[in-house]
């Protein structure tokens, strides 16, 4: 009688981690996935408040200088520029992403001068930013501190 209860013990419990390994696995890899949209969503934030601000700054004309602060999360390397399409945008860096679907952009900006990052080269580090807009006669001026 003992031994029928062991092996219905053991039966029950391996019946029960099949059913719970492939359960959490799924779990782990959905959280993953969710902590990465919500930086994709932050990331998405941060490139249109710089954006707003440029186009802020450029509507107030030279001399005006306007500042907020942004987040940028640790997947994320921010803020550059393309010339042509006149977008800011941000890499991230992820497992999630397929292919060349690694940029977040802003809309366009609607200044007609160009705009120059004094971001450093490979971007800023994660964490909160003050971020500086300030208009000159030639370009526009964005300033990470």
């Amino acid at each position: 009688m003992r031994a029928q209860f062991s092996i219905d013990f053991f039966l029950v419990l391996s019946i029960i981690l099949a059913f719970l390994v492939p359960l959490y696995s799924v779990a782990v890899l959905e959280g993953g996935r969710a902590r990465f949209l919500n930086s994709a969503v932050i990331t998405k934030n941060s490139v249109d408040s710089v954006a707003y601000l440029v186009d802020y700054a450029s509507l107030g004309g030279v001399g005006t200088s306007v500042s907020a602060t942004v987040f940028v999360p640790s997947e994320a390397s921010c803020f550059f520029t393309n010339e042509s399409t006149k977008k800011i945008y941000c890499s991230l860096s992820s497992l999630y992403l397929e292919g060349s679907k690694n940029k977040v952009e802003s809309q366009a900006l609607l200044v007609s001068l160009p705009v120059v990052f004094n971001c450093g080269n490979s971007g800023v580090s994660p964490g909160w930013h003050p971020v500086t807009a300030s208009v000159t006669d030639s370009y526009v001026a964005v300033n990470c501190a």
